[in-house]
């Protein structure tokens, strides 16, 4: 979640811009998390077919955030969100939740080798303000998610 983003513009002066002012950006990763990432897109298939979202720069180590309506607690906002599902979010998208709790799991020299899953994500309808939903409440708004699709909530 970004809240406002403080730059320096070309005179020197601090400027600050506002999730309003920016439909979306690419922000650099951190090392590990960029290696990571690059690994499983070019391993999943899935993720190559977006057009709007420029692969190269995520293949290079950018994350993509766009402007998004949230609420948070009761108090409605636009903000800046990571789009986790880029290449499938044509009516539902999922957001990072940067404050989420993390399920059990286990790690053998620094190496997660089950579990450390987020417990809560920010999910939306296409236009529709994203909801913190938690995991273990995810079948009470699956309805809800899903209704305008009969076959995904049949199978």
């Amino acid at each position: 979640m970004i809240k406002e983003i403080k730059i320096e513009n070309e005179q020197g002066r601090k400027e600050t811009l506002m999730p309003e002012d920016i439909q979306h950006m690419y922000l650099p990763k951190s090392g590990w998390q960029q290696f990571g990432d690059a690994m499983d897109f070019i391993s999943d298939a899935t993720q190559w077919d977006n057009e709007t979202l420029e692969y190269k720069l995520v293949n290079e180590g950018y994350i993509y955030f766009e402007q998004a309506e949230v609420k948070v607690k009761k108090k409605q906002m636009t903000l800046l969100m990571q789009l986790l599902n880029p290449s499938f979010s044509s009516r539902i998208r999922v957001y990072h939740d940067p404050f989420a709790q993390e399920s059990m799991g286990l790690s053998l020299a620094g190496v997660n080798v089950v579990g450390h899953i987020d417990k809560s994500y920010y999910l939306a309808k296409v236009g529709e303000t994203a909801l913190r939903q938690k995991m273990k409440d995810y079948d009470k708004y699956f309805y809800q998610l899903f209704d305008n699709c009969p076959e995904v909530i049949k199978a």
